[in-house]
């Protein structure tokens, strides 16, 4: 073994090489940076440690498995046995967050501000990365430009670094953001709902956008004088007639509702199913956006 620097005072030999030994403390120095930005894991929990309840209690990842899925939430600890868990969907709170940043960085941000914030590095590249980046990816700018998200019944609130300094964070160096919001219950916890129908991050729904188009492709078919009746339509493309009558009345949908979803930015609790069901479509637009929270 070649001869190092003795440890202890010359007490000791050393037991192995020092250019070894420092290796190895940069593999675990690195390894330590990517378990905290979560860059070794398939699907990180984006807002761990950032967010929050309405009582200051930290909201902690959680998931459960059905039928194969796995279903990621934030959750609150409860020791209290008198004490309800709150859980709320993750990747539904996630994407309402980014949409947030999104915002800022588009359109209310000014470029001189940002080069003196939080905001480190090319707007183009942040907004890339958030909408279109990996998990680990979008973590770790999360992590950077949120210092913390309040979650209560009916708004959001994020507190944005707008300060390069994280060491001296005071609410002077903290932009503060309120978005309402409400809460659905489902089956597995509440379902987020952003009234302002402003969700810019769900994939376009290839069910719903199907389920809107054949809407669409019924009421050409009829206008063309083919067919006598709705009955005989609906036997020609093998739907039940009660459930045609539904599905026919999502051509008229208002046209900015059919932009909103063919870009992905219907609110979480619309889908397909939803449509499906629904039995009183109102004909007027305005009524439509409330029934289906786009107001």
């Amino acid at each position: 073994m070649a001869a190092t620097a003795p440890m202890y005072g010359n007490i000791h030999d050393p037991i192995i090489e020092i250019d070894t030994w420092q290796r190895v403390q940069d593999k675990l120095k690195a390894s330590k940076v990517r378990n905290a930005n979560g860059t070794n894991f398939c699907n990180p929990s984006l807002l761990a440690g950032l967010i929050k309840n309405s009582k200051g209690h930290p909201l902690t990842p959680s998931h459960a498995n059905k039928h194969g899925k796995r279903y990621r939430y934030y959750i609150t600890k409860v020791n209290d046995p008198s004490s309800l868990e709150e859980r709320y969907p993750a990747e539904q709170i996630e994407n309402a967050v980014i949409n947030e940043l999104l915002h800022l960085l588009n359109d209310d941000l000014p470029t001189s501000q940002l080069s003196m914030s939080g905001f480190e590095g090319n707007r183009e590249d942040i907004i890339n990365k958030l909408r279109k980046g990996s998990p680990s990816q979008k973590r770790v700018q999360l992590q950077k430009l949120t210092h913390s998200i309040i979650l209560s019944e009916k708004e959001m609130t994020l507190k944005i670094n707008i300060e390069k300094d994280k060491d001296e964070e005071t609410e002077d160096k903290l932009l503060k953001i309120s978005v309402p919001i409400k809460f659905k219950k489902g089956l597995r916890g509440k379902k987020l709902i952003i009234p302002s129908g402003r969700l810019l991050l769900q994939k376009p729904d290839q069910k719903l956008i199907s389920l809107i188009a054949k809407a669409h492709l019924y009421v050409k078919d009829f206008q063309s004088g083919k067919y006598k009746s709705i009955t005989e339509l609906a036997t020609k493309h093998k739907i039940n007639k009660s459930d045609f009558g539904k599905q026919i009345r999502l051509a008229y949908l208002a046209p900015d509702i059919i932009i909103s979803i063919l870009e992905g930015r219907q609110p979480s609790t619309l889908n397909a199913t939803y449509l499906r069901k629904l039995k009183n479509l109102p004909a007027v637009w305005a009524e439509q956006r409330q029934l289906l929270h786009f107001t």
